[in-house]
């Protein structure tokens, strides 16, 4: 990416193998940050590292003052990027697993108006009302 000329993507700016979104500005920082290559006071984040939380024995987001320092420091950052590249994906997995799974409770018991709940010996019955029955419950599971 040439900084001069942000719309610039050839293959000699950024090699295939950085994230695709390679070098962005920080969200909410406005304070310069330590360049991962050079030490010099950087602005940019490292595009792969950004969006994930930084959990506790994380090596810091990676900043850096230019696309030269990234490509530089790129071969000593990829496994940390790596790494939290790989958690953005577990996140967003669990969050599609979070609404299949709250989607499916609705479906299953949203139309049934729970008044109380007994246990039978390993069996627990929900006792209550089936309201507008959008789907057919079993009536094993409403006594």
């Amino acid at each position: 990416m040439d900084f001069a000329n942000p719309g610039s993507t050839s293959s000699a700016d950024k090699p295939s193998n950085l994230p695709s979104s390679s070098i962005t500005p920080p969200p909410s920082s406005k304070s310069a940050m330590e360049c991962a290559n050079c030490q010099q006071p950087a602005t940019l984040v490292c595009g792969g590292c950004k969006g994930p939380p930084v959990l506790e024995g994380d090596a810091p987001i990676a900043h850096y003052c230019n696309a030269t320092c990234q490509r530089a420091d790129w071969a000593k950052h990829k496994s940390t990027c790596r790494r939290f590249q790989d958690r953005m994906t577990l996140y967003r997995v669990a969050d599609i697993a979070q609404k299949l799974f709250l989607l499916h409770r609705e479906l299953t018991w949203g139309q049934l108006d729970v008044q109380r709940v007994e246990k039978s010996g390993d069996d627990l019955f929900l006792r209550g009302e089936v309201s507008a029955i959008f789907r057919k419950i079993p009536k094993h599971h409403v006594i």
